[in-house]
């Protein structure tokens, strides 16, 4: 498990590696590009030889799927741990060009990974011996050996992503009732799931949990781990992470027995709309402030449907949700913006090119409209597929999951900018209209940190050894937030 204890000295050498032209540090914390010893097996190899080029994929943690836009390098003899200029290098790909940062100071070699993670590096300038291909993606680093001698004309190394503390980022989950983000992390590689796709508490994982009030929380082996309130009511506690999760139906000060006594007597449907009205969330004006100074120190919170009010209440700026004012300075009224019908389906439009090109690369279970929520995954015919592409033969993506009484986002504050994008679009039901186009995930730049929402879950009811489509939107988000927060 990655240590709570933030290397502040360590930091000072590595903070500015990841970060781009337009600006914005990643993280509060992790090493950025460290110690290539850290990652997937790096050094050891027989090194270039001959070989003038490199070619392979970048990938997590898990060994399979792809990172795009991770800035793929080998350091040259003596290369320093410093940062030399902060441009962007811009790589030329078959789905169009990606950006990503240069690579430290003193490398022989650079280049960004495609949306499908594949890169190809050219070494003809790197030392023969160079034994060591990196990537690093803001605080996700990994490394490979190199062992070209044999092979010069055709070498090739994937590259893995790292779990060890100092070469990837510092993760804190806080668990929820309706939504288990731990899930997605885990099928990353942070971690291991069992076989109907749940986060296995005894396999080691490479973030750090805090009980909120979810299901999770009455999991026998989750005995002893932290509650939410020893995170949230602690700022140097939240600086150790880079990101913090925080899951749908999180609490503040957890209520978890009367919030899963809620769920067990009404249904997780019900439960989930009556939730704002519970009286089991709060966000204080404490932790407001707290959340506020955590990312504009450059720490990533990322919130999920109910939790909206986590980012509402503490960076007003960040979105304009539904029903009540438009002053970016001025939070709106708590619980006012959770008005979405539950049981829907949208196919919802994915608006920047990077992220659509990687959907378009990676698979994911089928969902059609028998997917929303509600439905019996046990008896549905393949729960765990057919896998096929991400996205639909139109370009879109097709996402369920949502519960009835979701926070719905109107658009972005007038005058918002470039530090504000929005992800995912679609057409939802809410308030009594229905097709109406709304943001549905949104990122923000904010100080040198990042705030990330989205609107529907993102791991799915039906719990699945795969990944359904909106998870591969957390999955891209995950990586593509650590290095620029907005494209």
């Amino acid at each position: 498990m990655i240590s709570n204890k933030k290397q502040w000295t360590a930091r000072a050498l590595f903070m500015a590696w990841g970060v781009l032209a337009m600006g914005g540090l990643f993280a509060g914390g992790s090493s950025g590009c460290g110690d290539s010893s850290g990652g997937g097996g790096g050094g050891g190899g027989s090194g270039l030889g001959g070989a003038t080029s490199v070619s392979g994929s970048a990938l997590a943690a898990n060994g399979t799927d792809p990172i795009s836009g991770a800035t793929v390098f080998i350091r040259g003899s003596g290369a320093a741990l410093t940062v030399g200029s902060k441009s962007i290098v811009t790589t030329t790909c078959s789905a169009g060009e990606v950006t990503c940062p240069d690579a430290p100071e003193g490398s022989c070699a650079v280049v960004c990974s495609c949306a499908d993670g594949t890169y190809v590096l050219d070494t003809s300038e790197c030392p023969a011996d160079s034994d060591t291909i990196e990537y690093c993606k803001g605080s996700f680093c990994g490394s490979a050996s190199l062992d070209c001698a044999d092979t010069p004309d055709t070498c090739t190394a994937d590259i893995v992503g790292s779990t060890v503390s100092g070469s990837t980022a510092n993760i804190a989950v806080v668990t929820g009732a309706f939504d288990e983000i731990e899930n997605v992390l885990a099928k990353l590689g942070f971690s291991s799931v069992d076989a109907s796709g749940r986060l296995d508490l005894e396999a080691p994982r490479s973030f750090d949990i805090y009980l909120g009030g979810g299901s999770l929380d009455f999991d026998p082996l989750a005995s002893g781990l932290p509650s939410s309130s020893e995170l949230f009511g602690d700022l140097s506690k939240m600086q150790e992470y880079d990101i913090i999760f925080i899951n749908c139906g999180t609490d503040e000060e957890p209520a978890a027995l009367t919030l899963q006594a809620l769920v067990a007597e009404v249904g997780k449907e019900a439960a989930h709309a009556l939730y704002h009205t519970a009286g089991l969330k709060a966000v204080s004006a404490g932790l407001a402030a707290r959340i506020r100074s955590y990312v504009e120190g450059g720490g990533t919170i990322f919130a999920t449907d109910l939790a909206y009010d986590f980012v509402e209440q503490s960076i007003p700026e960040f979105m304009d949700f539904e029903d009540d004012g438009t002053d970016p300075a001025v939070a709106e009224t708590a619980d006012i913006a959770e008005q979405g019908n539950g049981g829907i389906v949208t196919d919802a439009t994915v608006l920047d090119g990077t992220m659509k090109a990687f959907l378009g690369a990676i698979d994911a279970n089928t969902i059609d409209s028998a997917s929303a929520p509600g439905f019996d995954c046990a008896t549905t015919p393949s729960p765990n597929g057919p896998p096929t592409t991400s996205l639909l033969d139109s370009g879109d993506i097709r996402i369920g999951d949502f519960l009835g009484g979701w926070g719905v986002m109107d658009q972005k504050h007038t005058g918002a900018g470039a530090d504000t994008f929005v992800w995912i679009e679609g057409e939802v039901d809410f308030g009594g209209m229905t097709g109406i186009v709304r943001p549905l995930t949104a990122s923000k730049r904010v100080g040198d940190g990042c705030v990330l929402y989205s609107s529907y879950h993102t791991s799915h009811s039906c719990e699945s050894t795969g990944f359904w489509p909106q998870e591969r939107v957390l999955q891209y988000l995950v990586f593509e937030t650590a290095g620029s927060c907005v494209p």
